[in-house]
């Protein structure tokens, strides 16, 4: 009686296993085939965020920048470089550094245009100075509630709440 339950045993362990094994296989292959599909979808190339030297939209470059070319591991320093220099236009193109290397640049970069009172002034003159609206149409009424609600989000983010201004 006792050899037949441990042979009863054996089987239903052997048989559990194998279930286990041909499971854990054809989890690996959907896997394969998820992976698969995922490589084989051709994504548009994201292009480089560009800054002009406009204090308000820095904040916005810098995230942008660092999550696209300076989080990615697979880049040297000299190239990244070449990516922030390649990203500047206008008067952010002209900015000096002391040397050649990307920290030094991104660094100058932060010591200017991460100037809070620049972009709170910034933000408080684009209030200020609205365009007048001539008619109430739902359009422009609806520039000019985005425009508002951008300019005190930028506001709140920089910790200046509408009962402070």
């Amino acid at each position: 009686m006792e050899t037949s339950l441990e042979e009863k045993e054996v089987s239903l362990k052997y048989l559990i296993s194998k279930h286990n094994i041909d499971d854990k296989s054809s989890k690996l292959n959907i896997k394969e085939i998820k992976t698969e599909k995922l490589l084989s979808v051709k994504l548009p190339d994201i292009p480089l965020p560009q800054f002009s030297g406009k204090y308000e939209e820095f904040s916005n470059f810098k995230s942008q920048f660092i999550s696209l070319i300076e989080d990615n591991d697979g880049l040297s320093n000299t190239q990244k470089l070449y990516y922030l220099k390649s990203s500047l236009t206008g008067e952010a193109k002209l900015i000096q550094t002391t040397d050649d290397t990307y920290k030094s640049l991104l660094k100058a970069l932060e010591d200017r245009y991460e100037n809070k009172r620049a972009v709170v002034d910034s933000q408080i003159l684009s209030l200020i100075n609205l365009e007048k609206l001539n008619y109430e149409s739902a359009e422009d009424l609806r520039k000019l509630l985005d425009t508002v609600k951008k300019n005190l989000r930028t506001l709140k983010t920089l910790e200046y709440e509408r009962r402070n201004l």
